[in-house]
């Protein structure tokens, strides 16, 4: 598959489309995170995966950083967030290797819903290595394998939904907490998996797809009332602050 037309593709034909998660917007639990972080405002910020720049331009307006860059492998998506946030740096680049940025590092790098579309995840950490400053900070969130699984089998069982539901070719990688904990320690280094509250937007619609109104919204009043007492490791997505080993 060529990736870089796959995704090109999926923002000219699902951009502005009331289906598409392209145009989901879940950056307020990104923001909430960042709430918690104490920032300086002097600080370099990386979004991977950016998109058309919404988040990107959320992050911007929260932290007032000194810079901040958006990482995409679309040029359609790159295109259109130069077009809606001129203020903006944003690059076109594999997320993978990191080789667009020049040897610029960064004080906080985000990605979300950027890791399961990765082909070789220990490229990707190896690179964040190389653009992270040493007491930096790399914000995942990603989605869990477990649940990933049970929604795309379920969901691919429709017949009227295959052929416009292409997102599960492109969650290559989707983790659980364990391969997660062991891949980031075997790279080198620590994270802490945070407890999530809610469900994104992107999982509301996901299970409004499966159960249909009204048993979608009792649906979800049960997962939000399971979240507080599930163990992380069955969350339906991954919050995860990373850094490097102390040594």
């Amino acid at each position: 598959m060529d990736h870089n037309k796959f995704y090109d593709d999926l923002h000219k034909n699902m951009i502005g489309k009331e289906d598409s998660y392209l145009e989901v917007d879940d950056s307020d639990i990104i923001l909430e995170i960042l709430n918690f972080l104490n920032l300086s405002e002097n600080i370099r910020v990386l979004d991977l995966g950016c998109g058309s720049g919404f988040l990107t331009k959320k992050i911007l307006d929260k932290l007032k950083p000194n810079m901040v860059t958006g990482l995409d492998i679309s040029k359609e998506a790159i295109t259109l967030a130069r077009e809606r946030f001129s203020n903006i740096f944003f690059i076109c680049g594999d997320a993978e290797v990191l080789n667009s940025l020049n040897g610029k590092k960064f004080d906080l790098i985000v990605s979300a819903d950027l890791f399961e579309h990765l082909g070789n995840q220990r490229l990707h950490l190896k690179s964040i290595k190389t653009i992270m400053e040493r007491d930096g900070v790399y914000l995942l969130k990603t989605p869990n394998k477990v649940w990933d699984d049970l929604y795309y089998k379920k969901i691919l069982l429709r017949k009227d939904y295959q052929k416009k539901h292409v997102w599960w070719l492109a969650h290559k990688n989707v983790r659980t907490s364990k391969f997660l904990k062991t891949m980031l320690k075997e790279e080198g280094f620590e994270y802490k998996f945070l407890r999530i509250k809610r469900l994104t937007e992107a999982n509301r619609k996901k299970v409004r797809l499966i159960f249909g109104d009204p048993l979608s919204n009792i649906v979800i009043v049960v997962i939000h009332f399971l979240l507080f007492v599930l163990p992380i490791n069955l969350s339906p997505y991954f919050i995860v602050l990373i850094n490097f080993k102390n040594e």
